[in-house]
């Protein structure tokens, strides 16, 4: 239900005398964007798709004096509710959406946020060139959005994050002014000349400096013992003691610090060569000692499927049952990439022997031979989230604890948490996702229509998340917090959370830019 506090026809003909792009004020529209890929429902108020950063500058203004929540929307593929609000909705996929420039010697591309990934990568490709993070939703996942959350995807323990990928950011702040935010050095003229001429760019990045600086010895301690992390505001990489990095505090912040309107990134030569493999286990709690010793011979992506999963997709998909032997309980899917085929197959037929042979830690191992064992293999990788979502019955796989990661050293503890936690609570749950990241997609089937099971998420929630955090990991690796997790953001994060606190009220004292997520700074959180 949208907020009482403001007419929605009323808004949008005030706002029609600044704004040039569509407003959507209509119930349908406001009903279709009224949910995502996530378990929460809010009406807008209504939904803007601006022009250009100009268009962009005068709605924010405008939101700033009426006090009007705003929230940038991408492909509405966000898990925990960052796309949803009550205020205005922003969709740049309608004109921000264009690629503005590629400098293939440098390595670099600028894009505007409304672009989509799989278009993007359409383009780069005739360049010799791809953006390598590579989240499920691509094809309908925006670059905004992969900003905003700080995207990673299957190909991350080769390839990163999106972070690692931007060079510098174009925004627009709470203020209604555009800023330029890249790394600098403190020391040095283009600190000195930015301190000079003062204003709100030179503001922040003396603030943020400073609460870096004060917080020097929570930062140490609250850092996530993992390799990705998308929880709170990543203050980690804002100050290094040398460089002052904006862009990195942006990223990830789900729109609730600033509005990207252009963004400077680099990209990389597609692999000459891959092959991928099948692993089996007759139990999932060998996945964790497999996992450790198969990082160690440098895969490109490394997922796991347990038996919840492997038994729904060969009732779907018979012919899948050849590659998916009865009687396993789990299964990675590995992934080497190179420049030498020769070289590859050689790293993966020792792998195997050194997992079934000599650790004798897994049971089976199939190697695709040709083209359609490939495109075979792709395909069970892929049917976790199809599978699941076609499931019959009052209880179904829900999505709520499905982003929490541990250091991939530690998955063993987790998964034999995790299990006594369902087993206790008597619960079913399917589990896929990025074993090489300690990152374990946990679906639990639940009935919501049932108060009971309501409860029971709660304090499955609860339980989960003490068992990660006891672990050093992180409740969002790669989903973002959203309405989601952001509750939990004070326990994750202890007396660095203030931090956070302070960093929200520099950016966005009113709070209007997506309020309540992340973390909750005032009235207009919704």
């Amino acid at each position: 239900m949208s907020d009482p506090r403001w007419n929605s026809q009323i808004v949008k003909k005030q706002l029609s005398r600044v704004f040039r792009g569509e407003l959507l004020f209509d119930e349908i529209s406001r009903l279709a964007y009224a949910s995502a890929a996530c378990v929460y429902r809010i009406v807008p108020l209504g939904i803007a798709c601006p022009r250009d950063a100009e268009d962009l500058l005068r709605l924010v203004d405008f939101a700033a004096k009426e006090g009007i929540p705003l929230t940038a929307r991408g492909g509405g593929s966000g898990r925990a509710g960052q796309g949803i609000g009550a205020g205005i909705l922003l969709d740049f996929t309608r004109h921000m959406n264009r690629l503005v420039h590629v400098d293939v010697p440098a390595n670099r591309f600028r894009v505007q946020p409304g672009m989509f990934l799989t278009r993007l990568n359409r383009i780069l490709a005739g360049r010799g060139r791809f953006f390598p993070p590579d989240p499920s939703s691509g094809d309908c996942a925006t670059i905004g959005g992969m900003i905003a959350n700080n995207s990673s995807g299957p190909h991350c323990p080769m390839y990163g994050d999106t972070r690692g990928y931007v060079r510098g950011l174009d925004a627009v702040l709470s203020d209604a002014t555009l800023e330029r935010f890249a790394p600098i050095p403190v020391e040095g003229p283009g600190w000195d000349r930015m301190m000079k001429n003062g204003g709100r760019r030179a503001m922040l990045h003396e603030a943020v400096r400073d609460i870096a600086l004060r917080y020097a010895g929570p930062l140490r301690e609250k850092k996530p013992e993992t390799t990705k992390n998308c929880c709170g505001y990543n203050l980690w990489d804002a100050f290094d003691g040398r460089n002052m990095d904006l862009a990195s505090l942006i990223v990830g912040s789900e729109g609730t610090l600033a509005l990207v309107t252009e963004a400077e990134l680099s990209m990389a030569e597609p692999p000459k060569a891959s092959l991928t493999a099948l692993i089996y286990f007759d139990s999932i709690e060998p996945v964790g000692e497999a996992t450790v010793e198969i990082l160690r011979w440098r895969p490109a992506m490394l997922e796991i499927i347990e038996r919840h999963i492997l038994d729904l997709a060969r009732q779907r998909w018979p012919e899948m049952k050849p590659f998916l032997p009865e009687g396993i309980e789990s299964v990675l899917y590995i992934e080497f990439q190179g420049e030498e085929p020769e070289e590859l197959s050689a790293r993966m037929y020792a792998l195997a022997h050194r997992l079934t042979g000599e650790l004798r830690v897994a049971t089976g191992f199939r190697v695709a031979i040709d083209a359609a064992e490939r495109q075979m293999l792709v395909r069970v990788r892929k049917a976790s989230g199809p599978v699941l979502n076609k499931t019959r019955g009052e209880s179904k796989p829900v999505a709520f604890i499905e982003d929490a990661a541990v250091h991939p050293m530690r998955l063993s503890e987790y998964i034999l948490g995790l299990k006594e936690i369902f087993t206790r609570y008597g619960v079913r749950v399917a589990i896929y996702g990025h074993a090489g990241d300690g990152n374990l997609h946990l679906m639990p089937f639940l009935n919501l229509k049932d108060p009971q099971d309501v409860a029971r998420m709660k304090l499955i929630a609860d339980e989960t998340y003490e068992l990660v955090l006891r672990l050093r990991g992180t409740i969002s690796a790669e989903h973002g917090d959203g309405l989601l997790r952001s509750e939990y953001l004070q326990r994750q994060y202890g007396d660095l959370y203030p931090a956070m606190v302070e960093v929200k009220r520099l950016f966005d004292p009113q709070g209007i830019f997506n309020p309540g997520r992340v973390v909750d700074v005032g009235p207009n959180s919704l």
